[in-house]
């Protein structure tokens, strides 16, 4: 019953351009009308572990961030193509080394999924009402949980959040929105 993302747009289209090159972009381009709003197959470039196909995002001067405003399009996962609108919040705080990248979405009911990124360290936080999810995270070895060499010299691994700092982080939203 979610709403449908709309890949037929001009963000869209500049985005392919410049991921793609503008050839390429205009015969995804073209695809995407062809199979009724979706690629034929999910191109590489956009092979991500969660590509966000669409979001508005408005400055908020109490909050000192950018922060979403309205549903979240999700494009893919991977492989799979997801092309829907879901509730939730993102928020980008850019400091001055760093970038904090706070992603919650809420599915529905009570399932939600939160995902909070440090660039300055390298640690991505995760939790979900998903308890297969949060037992996914649990049961991975804490070496494997880190990508040695991201091929940038940066370091990468993520850990279990709790659902204490997604309803914090929740709670602040609401009071700052």
């Amino acid at each position: 019953a979610l709403d449908p993302v709309n890949l037929q747009s001009d963000v869209m289209r500049l985005m392919l351009g410049k991921l793609e090159g503008e050839e390429k972009a205009e015969k995804l381009y073209s695809e995407i009308s062809l199979y009724g709003g979706a690629f034929k197959k999910v191109p590489e470039s956009l092979q991500k572990s969660l590509v966000i196909a669409d979001v508005e995002m408005k400055w908020n001067p109490r909050t000192k961030s950018f922060v979403s405003t309205g549903k979240i399009g999700i494009g893919n996962m991977g492989k799979a193509q997801i092309l829907k609108y879901v509730d939730g919040v993102i928020e980008i705080k850019n400091k001055a080394s760093s970038v904090k990248i706070t992603i919650a979405l809420d599915l529905g009911g009570k399932e939600y999924y939160y995902f909070v990124y440090n660039s300055a360290n390298g640690l991505m936080s995760a939790y979900s009402s998903n308890k297969d999810f949060v037992t996914l995270i649990k049961e991975t070895k804490p070496d494997d949980r880190k990508l040695k060499n991201t091929g940038k010299g940066k370091k990468y691994s993520y850990y279990l959040s709790t659902p204490t700092s997604y309803k914090a982080f929740m709670r602040k939203m609401k009071m700052y929105r």
